[in-house]
């Protein structure tokens, strides 16, 4: 069987009845314990004095049947009863036609002895108490229609915020199950509407983020087809044709080799994220590690038919930076300015390092192709290749972007006027004395 479960708002809504109807009650107690006993006082002092009054000015010519007759005629509600001086009735308004009685416990009394009676004797008057809420009708009604109107007025605000709570758990629900883009409409008050606004933009971005992982399994399909397609084309040809090994031989090593250029980007891609990965940072002067990192490029350079020059105005700057990855953005960006350049035997590869007033900056130049300005905004999404060169995983800049980004700086790519790259890696000046 299922459980009935109320939702938060129709528990603030019961709650808040409730208090109405507490407020009520204290209302109505209060009007018990202090004006309806207030009431009965002014009422017993009243029936005392009409109780005196009679006493004093009855004939003492009449009956006691005779006062009695003459009380019933005049008052209906209240009765009169008349003893003697040893406590016998003589007389009793409500006897006769009305043969009614009153309860004692339910009745206001006034005793007065100062009856004209030579004989002696005293006169009772006795009336039943008034209601509890006798006289208070007005509180009443005017309470129970503030309760009404509390209740009219909260009700179609509870089911308005409600259904709006059922809708965004069910889209909670739907995204959880993975329909990832569902949104609702952005209703209700202001605070209702941001938060319906965030839950549209977490589905949206999950859809958005689903989309990217599926285009980055078909690039990453791609990008790993073109080189096995040409190694197994070049396979082919060395079978057809062995005299032609060593020319087809070479081919395939450098297939080989931007193939497991591929596989180590895509690796780094997945393994890096800026927000969780562990930076080893140190504090080091730019100047000197910088020489020694110019150095070290320039050494590896292979079969680089071109020249390094090297310009370094950092001097005692230092920064805070994990040495290994900078390193490795600088790597990115020699080979990328390398691979430009390599149809070009008078290339030029300028390495510098400087600072300004809140930054040291790092900087590759060369003259090589470029980048078309067309490509340009796009040369750090990931697989993007500039130009037609197919060489390269497209992954290599956005790798060295999030890096650098990651110790609180910036790369900044920029076209070079009659062809090259500027890539400025520009990175936060750590200040002497801090930690």
């Amino acid at each position: 069987m299922t459980r009935f479960r109320l939702s938060l708002f129709q528990h603030i809504y019961l709650r808040v009845i409730a208090i109405i109807a507490a407020s009520l009650v204290g209302m109505m107690a209060y009007t018990y314990f202090h004006q309806y006993s207030a009431m009965v006082n002014l009422w017993q002092q009243d029936l005392q004095q009409e109780a005196d009054w009679l006493a004093a000015h009855s004939r003492a010519t009449a009956s006691s049947e005779q006062i009695a007759d003459a009380w019933r005629n005049m008052h209906d509600g209240v009765r009169l009863q008349i003893y003697d001086a040893d406590g016998a009735l003589l007389a009793d308004s409500f006897s006769g036609i009305h043969g009614r009685a009153l309860d004692e416990s339910l009745t206001i009394s006034a005793r007065s002895e100062r009856i004209l009676d030579p004989a002696g004797g005293s006169l009772v008057l006795s009336r039943l108490r008034p209601g509890a809420f006798s006289g208070q009708s007005g509180l009443v009604v005017t309470t129970l229609i503030l309760f009404l109107l509390a209740g009219a007025l909260l009700w179609p605000l509870t089911r308005h915020v409600t259904s709006i709570f059922v809708r965004l758990s069910t889209l909670a629900s739907r995204v959880a199950e993975g329909q990832f883009g569902a949104t609702i409409p952005e209703q209700g008050d202001k605070d209702l509407r941001a938060l319906i606004a965030s839950f549209n933009a977490m589905s949206r971005r999950l859809k958005d983020a689903e989309i990217r992982n599926h285009k980055l399994l078909v690039d990453v399909s791609h990008e790993f087809r073109s080189p096995l397609g040409r190694m197994t084309a070049l396979l082919d040809t060395l079978q057809r044709h062995p005299e032609e090994s060593e020319e087809l031989m070479g081919r395939l090593r450098g297939e080989l080799s931007l193939l497991d250029r591929l596989t180590g980007d895509a690796l780094n891609d997945a393994r890096f994220k800026p927000e969780t990965s562990a930076l080893e940072l140190e504090a080091v002067h730019l100047g000197s590690w910088a020489q020694s990192a110019f150095e070290r490029l320039m050494a590896g350079g292979g079969d680089f038919a071109g020249r390094f020059n090297i310009t370094n105005s950092a001097g005692d700057c230092r920064v805070k930076i994990d040495t290994q990855r900078i390193m490795q953005v600088l790597g990115n960006l020699v080979d990328n300015a390398r691979r430009a350049l390599d149809d070009r035997p008078a290339g030029v590869i300028d390495l510098e390092a400087s600072v300004d007033e809140t930054n040291a900056m790092l900087r590759i130049t060369d003259n090589g192709r470029g980048i078309d300005i067309d490509d340009m905004p796009f040369v750090f999404d990931r697989f993007f290749q500039a130009g037609s060169q197919n060489e390269g995983s497209g992954l290599g800049l956005s790798i060295a972007r999030e890096l650098t980004q990651a110790h609180g700086g910036d790369l900044v790519l920029e076209a070079r006027p009659g062809g090259g790259v500027i890539a400025e890696i520009r990175l936060p000046i750590h200040p002497l004395g801090a930690n």
